[in-house]
Parts: C-alpha cells; structure tokens; sequence
C-alpha cells in the first residue's frame, strides 16, 4: 500500500510539474549549466577557461552548421570533464541526440560514456530539474525493450574499432618490410636518372611488392 500511495502521490506532482526557470536559463548557456550541476571533490563549481568556452562555441557552430571541428589541446587541459558536461548538457537540451564517442582505445570510450550514463542516473538536481518527480534519463519505448538505436550505435562503434585495427596492421607490415629492405630492393639506381624518376621508380617497385587484392588502390 505504501508504494501505491507513493506512485499516487508522484503521479499528482508530475502532472502540475514543469521545467523551472532556472533549468531553461542553464540550458542556454553551458558554462551556467556547468556551475549549476556539478562540483568537483572540494564542493566548488568546475574551472571553465576562456578556451574551455572557445571549444564549446566551436563546437555548437559545426553542430548547428552541420560542419566538423577538431580541437587539438596537450593532455592535462580538462578535455575529457569538459566533453562529458558537455554531452550531458546536450541530452538536457534534446534528449533524443544520438551521440558516438570514438577514443584512442575501447577502454578510453567505455570509462567516458559510463561517466555520462553515471552522472545522468545520480545526479540528483539533474533529473529534479529535468526528470520531474520520480523520474529518470531512462528514455520508455512501447515494447520495454531497450532502444534499439543504441544497439546499432554499439554495431557501429565495435565496426569502426575493427577497422581502425585492420588499418594499423596492414600498416605497420608495410612500414616493418621497408624498414628493413634496403634502397637497392627498390630500384636500381645505378644508371642516370634525375631524382623525381628514381622516387617513382621507389615507389613503384613498393606498392608491387606490397599490394594485394583487398589494398591494391593505396596510391
């Protein structure tokens, strides 16, 4: 009976509840939305630098635009909290972006998108200010099955891992034969030849050496 009065009583809340003003102001404007939402271990908001805001807005252009934008930056800049604020700050804001995060390694996309699904499923101001009462970031689909989006995002993710190793292979196998082949295995260069001729003859010889049916149109 108590968890019966309790979902009553949610159900009443929820239907008069909306998003707060304070909520739709943090939603304009990330940084806000930063400092209202998450501390770091000390209790105090995170540092967002004049060139953490340069990446955000440089990023909300190509997304609105439907461009690209690489951002390059030393380690120890803050990349990865500030990236996964800035996912979450993107869910707030439209909760059926699909997002694909690709790092260096498997383990490197795993730990950053736990600490997404994390934040979303415990912070507790999140989900008041976003989730009304009782709720949750768990999207609810007609079957109860999970999102069948987010299957196809796992396929898409390990493809492109797969890929990414296949490519590296092939390359350090070339990079290993000529590292240990001499000029001579290329080219005879023992007649006269000007330097652009004897650089295709090289490259020539390599790519008959080294191309199969599945590289073949490496040029």
């Amino acid at each position: 009976m108590a968890a019966y009065r309790e979902d009553i009583e949610i159900e009443a809340a929820t239907q008069n509840w909306e998003l707060s003003d304070d909520a739709k102001q943090s939603l304009k404007e990330f940084k806000g939305f930063r400092d209202r939402y998450f501390l770091t271990e000390l209790g105090v908001p995170f540092e967002t630098a004049n060139f953490h805001n340069n990446w955000i807005k440089s990023i909300n252009k190509a997304l609105l635009n439907g461009g690209q934008q690489m951002i390059l930056s030393p380690p120890r800049h803050g990349k990865t909290e500030l990236l996964i604020h800035f996912v979450v700050w993107l869910i707030c804001r439209n909760p059926n972006i699909r997002i694909l995060w690709v790092g260096g390694n498997e383990d490197i996309s795993k730990n950053a998108v736990s600490s997404v699904i994390d934040t979303l499923e415990n912070n507790e101001a999140l989900k008041e200010d976003f989730c009304g009462p009782g709720g949750n970031f768990k999207p609810a689909t007609r079957t109860g099955k999970p999102n069948a989006f987010a299957y196809f995002t796992q396929i898409s993710y390990f493809a492109f891992l797969r890929r990414i190793a296949k490519e590296k292979k092939q390359q350090d196998i070339k990079l290993k034969y000529i590292e240990q082949s001499g000029i001579e295995a290329f080219a005879d260069i023992s007649g006269d030849y000007d330097g652009d001729s004897i650089v295709e003859r090289i490259k020539s010889r390599i790519f008959s050496r080294i191309c199969t049916k599945e590289n073949c149109n490496i040029r």
